[in-house]
């Protein structure tokens, strides 16, 4: 089974080479891995230029869209049929698709799939090692189709770049929403679980890490407007579908 990893990328000139190599060391060898760069003004296309890889497309934009219009374009271009996200300045464990996809394989009624996370802190970062462990927990301490559901009513329980999720379901549910800067991804989450089971493999497979710049720290206000706005629509699809209103920006 062809799998398509897709990661967008904008000035990741500290982490890319880490973050994609963890890819290509992987157990499971038939993937394609599909990287956007989203008009980086570092060294992002210098270094993307050195992979010989046969296995990597690059993408270039000649201007920043946002990682939600970016992935779009990637998967657009995606040969599998299903779809595993990376993010640029994380790391996969070596074993992490071979384990995701017999995972997929054993439960045919998901149309996605996540795993526990380790987290791990950025350049300089004066992380406390209390809060990497806490959001660990946090995450971690949802893994069922159930437990997922019910969390999203509250918050995103979902790491994105752990996951792998059908791109036919993907497409036909209207992919990431561009006009979301911040939390794309709880949005597709939202509607994903309404297509099928979405479940976490229940070990660590992926190293996130924490930044204090990240841009959900630098912009709450911002991630909460889109997270309250995206987890009103899944509320009504899923509370209240007779109700004519629907949520808007």
């Amino acid at each position: 089974m062809l799998v398509s990893i897709v990661m967008a990328v904008y000035n990741g000139q500290h982490y890319l080479q880490e973050a994609v190599e963890s890819i290509l060391c992987q157990t499971y060898t038939r993937f394609e891995l599909i990287i956007i760069n989203d008009a980086s003004t570092d060294r992002t296309k210098e270094l993307l230029a050195q992979i010989t890889d046969k296995r990597v497309k690059v993408i270039h934009l000649a201007e920043n869209k946002g990682a939600a219009f970016a992935l779009n374009l990637g998967i657009s271009q995606a040969k599998g049929k299903w779809i595993a996200v990376h993010d640029a300045d994380d790391l996969s464990y070596p074993y992490r698709l071979e384990k995701q996809i017999s995972y997929l394989k054993k439960h045919r009624e998901l149309v996605a799939a996540g795993s526990f996370i380790e987290c791990i802190p950025g350049r300089g970062n004066c992380i406390p090692q209390q809060n990497l462990s806490g959001l660990e927990k946090l995450i971690n301490r949802v893994q069922t189709g159930e437990e997922i559901k019910l969390e999203l009513y509250r918050t995103c329980p979902l790491t994105h770049g752990t996951m792998i999720y059908s791109k036919k379901t993907f497409i036909a549910l209207g992919k990431y929403n561009p006009d979301l800067k911040i939390s794309y991804d709880y949005d597709l989450w939202t509607r994903l679980i309404t297509a099928g089971g979405i479940e976490k493999f229940p070990e660590k497979l992926y190293k996130y890490r924490m930044h204090d710049n990240s841009l959900t720290t630098q912009n709450q206000l911002q991630n909460i407007k889109e997270m309250f706005f995206s987890c009103a629509k899944y509320i009504r699809h899923t509370r209240y579908k007779k109700h004519k209103e629907r949520p808007v920006m």
